[in-house]
């Protein structure tokens, strides 16, 4: 079994590491093999949030795996909707911001590593609300006092 402490370190590495290949890809002409390697981070940033996740029984740090999740799906289609040439000087917008990002997901990664919890044992997410009810469900009740599905016809 892996220790917290090397996870949260593999976490973190990564998280740095990922940032910087984002900032890279904003500007580089030839992003293909720094693309690779942003793709291998993003992926090890998901597992170790599972493994954290799992190891303390604290559902919060699946909701960070799955935005990281979604970042590593997204990236792709930059790459391919502005392509990048040589003589195109221009930054990639959304690949400083996924930088930026990535850098406050360290740090908030972070704080709930070391902040109090305020609970004893399992962290849950919030249930889901129930389904809405208008009313109450209509009952044909018969003279015998058996309740029948509406749309209940008797045989004669």
């Amino acid at each position: 079994m892996v220790p917290e402490t090397e996870i949260v370190d593999c976490l973190v590495m990564n998280f740095r590491l990922a940032a910087e290949h984002c900032d890279d890809l904003a500007v580089l002409p030839a992003r293909g093999p720094t693309y690779d390697l942003l793709r291998r981070e993003l992926a090890l940033i998901e597992g170790c949030c599972r493994q954290i996740g799992h190891y303390r029984e604290d559902s919060r740090w699946f909701g960070i795996g799955l935005l990281i999740e979604e970042a590593h799906k997204r990236a792709g289609g930059w790459l391919r909707t502005i392509p990048r040439t040589s003589v195109s000087n221009e930054a990639h917008p959304l690949f400083k911001r996924l930088a930026e990002n990535l850098r406050a997901g360290m740090k908030a990664a972070e704080d709930l590593r070391t902040k109090r919890t305020g609970r004893v044992g399992m962290i849950l997410p919030r249930p889901l609300p129930g389904p809405l009810r208008q009313g109450r469900p209509v009952q044909v009740v018969t003279p015998g006092g058996v309740i029948l599905p509406t749309g209940y016809q008797p045989s004669v």
